[in-house]
């Protein structure tokens, strides 16, 4: 808990009329201005926000500004970063020999807001309570004030970006939706009745970057856990504004984030996990801590063996915790194979079954257990820290270097780290050392940078997400809990994508099961997947892994391969399917009048400058209309006015269940009141070319027109061309339909032995 308010930012707003911080441009949607005593930010003159407290936890005591911190010197210069140009007003704070800066950076776009502190001098006895306080206030927010326009608010919080299955606090802001501490990350404000929104987040030192919170405050600094601040040390919070959505301003704070710390944000794209069908051996899946014969050896061959004989085309494995040595508390002694596992063991054991099966590996990692045969304190070769806890970290970049080279050697592709929030909070020096977490994560990330890994988080909380727009090697993370742990739930994952995509990050399902019951398996008979192709919907429409999990004689290929190509090329959308705003507003608000209720996602894909949507619906409470004024996500993609919608039935996915119809505001598609859990809805536009065709694609997949198939579309007057990828040897079939006679047709080729590609076209009599 921070110090009590008392008229604490007196000073510094007076500072801040003095340099006219309310001099923005006239037609600025973000505004600072000031009114008496206190600070308020407007969004097109609207008081959103208003200021509540500034002070600092310095040698075991609060300084509040303006008391007994005092204010030393001002002023103000302009600027021009990476978000644009500037103007800031600094601020400088001391307290005998303690000196403090606070500043504002306004931006001439005036869609963005900076706050910053800087330590000047550092300082002793900081630790102002649990990882849930803040050591430190600037800026803050007043939560008793409450704005004028109906605000709601998605608050990002917990395990797995999302709070595991629960997804992210969605509510009416401030009252219901507002989430700080150790758990609490981004948050985007918006009006309810229009396309206003504000993103709240941390903008530097991520991991201890933080927001204490309660019913009449947000309160930003760093952690409170820090148990002293370098001087020069540094933390800054970025306020941006957007009219275009929820979704796309979501997006573009990630696009702008990123481009700030030069993380490309193309680099998913060549990542062999994130866009070939794997196999899955996680909680959940059938052999996890389960193999089929004495060892994992003979089991993954023969898995090998038997989707090679089926034409399941699985192109890596991911090799979950059963495998390496555990030491104290269960945590990692040493990260190779145990010979009865992989026999004879070690880097051998791990190169056989590679070079047996042919896949590289995901291969998932813990904490490090105080017995680590790493640590110099164990006789290992490396710095780590205290072995009296039962988690240690490594200290030194020597350390991950010898990891991710060693490991290469033996066929990692991907390094998972799992647990992330759990090594946070165990090893108290991660969070107590204000810059130790920041490095631990940078270390790992520059390793595995040097050897040509990609890394996966998992366990994460927003803050390591965050921070991995540092780290140039994370290309996915976890955007659910387990695959069983968290039951029916645990495919809710339209929320923790939006923030997944904003960074660049794949979001990743986890496994799944293509087969309802599977006797034998790991869970013995509690396990019952009511719903195997809904699965491999959300695995697919998440643009990240897909992997299912299933035991030998349980694999599913109908329903396997409607995600990929016969080469396992995924056929994903263009991006992650996200919670469409329409229905984040009608949650946050409990009004089913603002848009439909329930698990209701939209994606799309663009072939030959053409875009395509995919509506998933699933758990819709009420009958609802979705026409083109729904399709917001993505506005700087190619549109049409014209347009059809179709589905097939998603259980089958028969190409008998073909249903075409029109779409425009005029004649908009009534999705269907939606109550059962186990049944999806999934819908797909496609636009009505000059010739009256329209183009629907692969149907037989759950993206039909993705990228990865549909290369070129060329249109006559009377006849339309399509030419498609594909594997060698693949036959493939695109559907079309004629909106001058309201039928479909289809058309047949196959990829020749030495080519990637056919060519398709409209029959002449329809």
């Amino acid at each position: 808990m921070v110090g009590s308010v008392n008229q604490s930012v007196c000073c510094v707003l007076l500072v801040l009329l003095v340099f006219g911080v309310v001099q923005q441009p006239t037609t600025a949607q973000l505004h600072i201005t000031l009114s008496g005593n206190n600070f308020s930010i407007q969004v097109n003159g609207n008081t959103w926000f208003v200021s509540e407290y500034t002070g600092f936890f310095v040698e075991n005591s609060w300084l509040t500004a303006g008391e007994n911190l005092t204010l030393s010197s001002n002023k103000t210069f302009k600027g021009t970063n990476s978000y644009g140009s500037f103007q800031e007003y600094e601020f400088e704070w001391n307290h005998d020999s303690f000196s403090v800066n606070t500043a504002v950076q306004v931006y001439s776009s005036g869609d963005r807001i900076m706050f910053r502190q800087d330590w000047v001098t550092g300082a002793n006895n900081t630790a102002a309570g649990d990882m849930d306080s803040v050591l430190s206030s600037f800026p803050s927010f007043d939560l008793t004030y409450k704005p004028s326009v109906p605000l709601g608010c998605i608050g990002w919080y917990g395990h797995f970006i999302d709070h595991g299955a629960l997804g992210p606090q969605i509510g009416e802001y401030p009252s219901s939706c507002v989430v700080g501490g150790n758990d609490g990350g981004p948050m985007a404000i918006f009006d309810r009745d229009t396309n206003d929104v504000v993103m709240f987040a941390p903008a530097t030192n991520f991991m201890m970057a933080s927001m204490e919170t309660n019913s009449s405050y947000i309160r930003a600094g760093v952690m409170g856990t820090g148990t002293s601040i370098p001087p020069g040390y540094s933390v800054s919070f970025s306020l941006t504004y957007g009219n275009n959505g929820i979704n796309n301003h979501v997006t573009q704070w990630g696009n702008q984030l990123l481009a700030s710390f030069n993380k490309s944000t193309t680099r998913g794209e060549t990542d062999l996990p994130i866009h070939n069908l794997g196999y899955n051996t996680d909680h959940g899946s059938y052999y996890y801590y389960n193999p089929k014969n004495d060892n994992y050896t003979i089991t993954l061959v023969e898995l090998k063996e038997s989707a090679v004989k089926l034409g399941i085309p699985y192109k890596f494995i991911l090799l979950d915790s059963w495998w390496y040595y555990k030491g104290v508390g269960n945590g990692v002694k040493e990260w190779l194979a145990m010979p009865s596992v992989f026999p004879p063991g070690d880097v051998n054991g791990l190169m056989d079954v590679v070079n047996q099966t042919g896949w590289p590996v995901v291969g998932h990692n813990r904490y490090w257990a105080q017995d680590t045969v790493y640590a110099k304190e164990n006789g290992g070769k490396f710095e780590f820290t205290s072995n009296k806890f039962n988690m240690v970290a490594p200290l030194t970049q020597e350390f991950w270097d010898f990891l991710m080279s060693s490991s290469k050697a033996w066929g990692l592709y991907t390094y998972e780290q799992d647990w992330l929030y759990n090594e946070f909070e165990g090893v108290p020096y991660l969070h107590e050392n204000v810059t130790m977490a920041r490095e631990w994560l940078l270390q790992m990330g520059r390793a595995a940078d040097a050897n040509g890994l990609s890394i996966q988080y998992c366990m994460a909380n927003p803050r390591h997400a965050l921070q991995s727009a540092e780290i140039q090697a994370v290309t996915q993370i976890r955007a659910s809990d387990d695959y069983l742990a968290s039951g029916p739930t645990q495919w809710y994952i339209g929320t923790s994508s939006m923030l997944a995509h904003a960074l660049a990050l794949a979001p990743f399902k986890d496994n799944f099961w293509s087969t309802q019951f599977q006797p034998g398996s790991s869970e013995g008979s509690v396990m019952n997947e009511p719903s195997p192709w809904r699965q491999c919907i959300v695995s697919t429409l998440s643009a990240g892994p897909v992997t299912p999990g299933d035991g030998i004689e349980y694999q599913n290929k109908d329903i396997i391969m409607r995600s990929c190509r016969k080469d396992g090329v995924l056929l994903q959308p263009d991006r992650p399917a996200v919670t469409i705003d329409t229905s984040a507003k009608a949650e946050a608000f409990n009004d089913s009048f603002l848009g439909p209720m329930g698990k209701v996602w939209i994606t799309y894909s663009t072939a030959s400058g053409m875009r395509f949507d995919h509506l998933f619906v699933s758990i819709s409470e009420t009958p609802c209309p979705f026409s083109q004024r729904n399709i917001t996500l993505g506005l700087n993609t190619p549109r049409s006015d014209d347009l059809v919608v179709y589905s097939v039935d998603t259980e089958t996915m028969s190409t008998s269940s073909l249903v075409v119809q029109p779409l425009s505001d005029a004649n908009p598609l009534l999705i269907p009141r939606n109550a059962n859990a186990q049944e999806v809805l999934l819908y797909h536009t496609s636009p009505v070319l000059s010739n009256g065709f329209a183009v629907l694609g692969d149907i037989s997949k759950i993206v039909p027109t993705s990228p990865k198939r549909i290369e070129t579309i060329s249109v006559t007057q009377t006849s339309t061309q399509v030419v498609v990828n594909g594997a060698p040897d693949e036959v493939i079939t695109i559907y079309f339909f004629n909106t001058k006679t309201s039928q479909s047709s289809s058309d047949t080729c196959t990829v020749a032995s030495s080519s990637e590609s056919c060519t398709v076209s409209t029959p002449s009599n329809v």
